[in-house]
Parts: C-alpha cells; structure tokens; sequence
C-alpha cells in the first residue's frame, strides 16, 4: 500500500517485539494504526544501500519512488516478505 507521507512518532511496544505509529497529537499508538511484527522482519536497509533486485540503484522502489534523492541519508526501510515499512527521519540523528 502506497499510503501519503505523514509525521509520525513511533512506538516499540511488547518489549521491542511490534513496531506502530501514532499521530503527534496523541500519546500512544491507537488499534487504528498498523502493528508490524519485528521478529518477521528480514532485513533493514539504508536509504544508500544498493537494491539487490536492481543493482544499479540504492533504496527500495518505494524510497525511489517517494523519497527525494537528498534524504536517502535519512532514510531507512524495514523489509518484510510482503512489502516494504519505508521511513524518512526528520534528521540523521533521529
């Protein structure tokens, strides 16, 4: 799913194990918001790193696709069997 970039504070929850999200304005991930499981996760990349299923690229399409080329830096994605979780952090640090 391509869903519209938007802020949004993260939240680790059972002990690291899930992965949601919440608007700024509330306090905690809501059941509206999606829960991804971070056992089942394959592989995290870099923004930079190159795409094994296209060599000549860096990033995931989704990050391709959405990401401008100068927050490749900031950018990272958590990648499941399915599909891809792609963030964008305000700041390196982050």
């Amino acid at each position: 799913r391509l869903s519209k970039s938007t802020y949004r504070i993260l939240h680790s929850i059972d002990n690291g194990r899930t992965l949601s999200w919440a608007a700024p304005s509330s306090s905690s991930p809501s059941k509206k918001f999606p829960r991804f499981n971070l056992v089942d996760c394959l592989s995290i990349r870099h923004g930079w790193t190159v795409d094994p299923s296209s060599p000549s690229q860096t990033g995931t399409l989704v990050l391709r696709r959405k990401c401008h080329a100068s927050e490749s830096f900031t950018s990272f994605s958590l990648v499941y069997e399915e599909r891809t979780i792609d963030f964008t952090a305000v700041s390196p640090d982050q």
